[in-house]
């Protein structure tokens, strides 16, 4: 019997990812935000797993079961903020820019006191958001929302 389970990611390196570890993925929206996801998903009704962090945005879970389906939410891993050591707040302070994956990066890296260069880059609007929330000049965003598109936009910001 053919299974009716479907996946979905947020953006392509989960989709990549998973496809990686031998798992389908059937729906990747095509601007890598969660908002996007909950836009591209189907109306329910049906039943949901969301693994996500700790503290993670409820856009999700709020936006698909607005969509009528039954959501279960699995914390699966949480975002640990390390303190910066005299010599690595030196590094960061000769640095040309700073690259943001997330928004708890930001307020991590920001609440251990990191230096912020000229430069600031954030992988996606969700983080920029964040970024401007806390005083920061955000320089670039990627586009697309993925590492590569981070360094992309990082080669384009700076001053060659």
């Amino acid at each position: 019997e053919k299974s009716a389970r479907k996946v979905a990611a947020v953006g392509p390196a989960t989709a990549e990812a998973l496809r990686e570890r031998g798992i389908a993925v059937d729906l990747v929206p095509g601007e890598a935000v969660a908002e996007a996801l909950v836009a591209e998903f189907p109306d329910g009704p049906g039943r949901v797993l969301l693994p996500q962090a700790a503290g993670a945005r409820s856009v999700l879970a709020d936006g698909l079961t607005e969509k009528n389906w039954d959501v279960d939410v699995v914390v699966v891993y949480e975002t640990v903020a390390l303190e910066l050591t005299d010599e690595q707040r030196a590094d960061a302070s000769r640095a040309d820019a700073v690259a943001f994956t997330s928004s708890s990066t930001v307020t991590n890296y920001l609440a251990a006191g990191g230096p912020v260069p000229g430069v600031v880059a954030c992988i996606g609007p969700v983080t920029a958001a964040t970024a401007h929330g806390r005083g920061l000049a955000v320089t670039a965003v990627a586009d697309p929302h993925t590492v590569a598109g981070l360094v992309d936009a990082l080669v384009t910001a700076l001053p060659r």
